[in-house]
């Protein structure tokens, strides 16, 4: 199957291709469970970037930057999070590029991505923290508090998210085109709801066999010069 190009993933506000949405599709209904983790790398990646998408356009990443606490009342690993865990994974799984279906400019930017995932986060924890300062502690922002909010809000290595999104949702297609034998976290070869490969997603049906009546035509000839062609049973 032809891998999917640039143009595939949409401009910025547009959606992604049909054939690059009717392939996704295809790959959600063979692999992901009503409920649950998937256990291939190739259908989690279809469900971790499905669920980060949803994450972005219904909640503008809210839950992702949730600051949270662990047990002891510390802040919340940048892992701990399930939207952070799944966009951790989807990268990491990118950057590895198992089976070369991505191009060395894709790799280059996931990397980049993935070295501003920690950055990035904290970043907008202090944001969030600065600019509800006036609800939390009932007072406005000193000159210092709004000078660096600025600074924050204008620094560089922020993530670009649906840039982002946009070209995982391509590259995780040419990642499974590249690898279509589905395979789990360590690399072994398992099954996802019975399906083991999922090459005969790639590839179009063969066209049904000609009729053998008609041969294909939708039509019998008439039997007799005073009489019309008919239609086919098969039609």
């Amino acid at each position: 199957m032809q891998p999917f190009e640039r143009e595939d993933e949409g401009a910025y506000g547009r959606i992604p291709s049909e054939r690059l949405r009717a392939f996704t599709k295809a790959l959600w209904n063979a692999l992901v469970p009503a409920s649950g983790a998937c256990a291939s790398v190739q259908g989690e990646l279809i469900r971790a970037n499905d669920r980060l998408q949803g994450e972005y356009y219904r909640e503008g990443m809210g839950n992702y930057y949730e600051p949270g606490t662990n047990a002891n009342g510390g802040p919340q690993s940048t892992y701990a999070c399930a939207p952070r865990a799944l966009l951790v994974f989807v990268l990491d799984t990118l950057v590895e590029n198992r089976g070369g279906g991505l191009d060395d400019d894709d790799v280059a930017f996931f990397q980049t991505t993935r070295l501003a995932v920690e950055s990035d986060y904290r970043t907008r924890l202090r944001i969030n923290e600065l600019v509800y300062q006036e609800e939390i502690d009932g007072r406005e922002l000193t000159d210092a508090e709004k000078t660096e909010l600025e600074r924050l809000e204008s620094a560089e290595g922020r993530i670009p998210w649906e840039d982002v999104l946009k070209r995982a949702e391509r590259c995780i297609a040419n990642w499974c085109i590249a690898n279509p034998k589905l395979v789990d976290r360590q690399g072994n070869a398992i099954e996802e709801r019975g399906v083991a490969d999922v090459s005969h997603i790639f590839e179009p049906p063969p066209p049904p066999p000609k009729c053998s009546r008609c041969a294909g035509r939708g039509w019998l000839p008439p039997p007799d010069r005073s009489s019309f062609p008919t239609m086919c049973s098969c039609t």
